[in-house]
């Protein structure tokens, strides 16, 4: 596996990360300890979490890991985005909504609406990043976290907080090694240009259709994490496919493989994350061990493959990023 060395910062990690906001999908402990050590297997040394993921229970499930290996990972949380009281007691329920999900996958989509319903307001003030912090190295099972990420603050959450204070002194302490800001790219920009000092590390969504990463040219003197690869971007590329079969045969013809399948795209669309963010790291999420296996792979490929990859991005130029008439 690829390493990078995070720019401003003496941590050194994996080009790849594993995004543990869908860890608690999965049904068993066994199973969700087995895809966290796949990764690990794989090379993966970055796991990212934040204190709502899982209705809060993922930190305790990614400390479970980490125990015995601590020196050899780097762990990100954040904190911001807390539950309320009904989230917390419906986080104990979590065990039985699994199986009932597993029994009536669309029940999945009721979970989803209902989620919002369990958050309390956002805070991203010194008090709350102290108990949050406190409460992650407990569930983590550690004495401190390499990255502290503030989780999708606006400017105004945090124009006037007193939270940088608070951030520099717990990196003197030792409990974070470095701290930055995670959201969506238009208020990371936002806080890049008016609080440069709080956004040291950014982490954004990007994909090969958005391209979000291209917005922080500007503000590229930093470290960069980028997230969710396939959210967005794989289905727009298999509906597309489904309604534009010639795009399957050209690929066929320029690569010699036969059509995209599903797998194949979404190599390609970590295969581009990768490229565009070559000394950050790119965080990828599956519930699935197969197609971990596969992804892990789009580090280790040789460089052959990226001829394949300026045919998959032209045809994402051309099909989709360009609007048709």
């Amino acid at each position: 596996m690829k390493k990078v060395k995070l720019v401003g910062t003496d941590i050194t990690t994996s080009a790849l990360g594993f995004g543990c906001a869908q860890l608690m999908r999965v049904s068993s402990v066994r199973l969700r300890q087995q895809l966290l050590n796949e990764a690990y297997d794989a090379g993966v040394c970055h796991f990212d979490v934040a204190r709502m993921y899982g209705l809060g229970l993922a930190e305790a499930e990614l400390g479970k890991f980490a125990r015995g290996k601590r020196d050899k990972l780097v762990l990100a949380t954040k904190f911001g985005i807390d539950l309320n009281p009904k989230g917390t007691s419906t986080a104990r329920l979590q065990g039985m909504a699994r199986r009932l999900i597993a029994m009536f996958p669309a029940l999945r989509i009721l979970a989803r609406r209902h989620t919002g319903t369990l958050l309390a307001p956002r805070r991203y003030d010194a008090a709350k990043a102290r108990s949050s912090l406190e409460t992650s190295l407990r569930e983590l099972g550690t004495d401190y976290v390499d990255l502290f990420l503030l989780h999708e603050p606006t400017l105004d959450d945090v124009t006037n907080s007193d939270v940088m204070e608070f951030l520099n002194d717990a990196r003197s302490q030792g409990k974070i090694r470095a701290y930055g800001i995670s959201g969506p790219i238009h208020d990371v920009v936002a806080i890049c240009r008016n609080v440069p000092g709080l956004a040291s590390i950014v982490q954004i969504p990007n994909d090969a259709i958005t391209r979000d990463i291209d917005k922080l040219a500007p503000y590229a003197n930093r470290a960069i994490i980028t997230y969710s690869p396939f959210s967005n971007a794989l289905k727009q590329v298999v509906d597309r496919i489904k309604i534009a079969p010639r795009i399957s045969d050209r690929w066929s013809k320029a690569t010699g493989k036969d059509g995209m399948p599903t797998d194949e795209i979404a190599f390609f669309l970590l295969r581009y994350c990768l490229q565009a963010n070559p000394s950050g790291v790119v965080l990828f999420s599956t519930t699935k061990l197969e197609r971990l296996k596969m992804l892990a792979k789009t580090v280790t490929e040789d460089s052959s493959v990226d001829s394949s990859l300026r045919s998959f991005l032209r045809y994402v130029d051309e099909e989709i990023r360009t609007p048709r008439h």
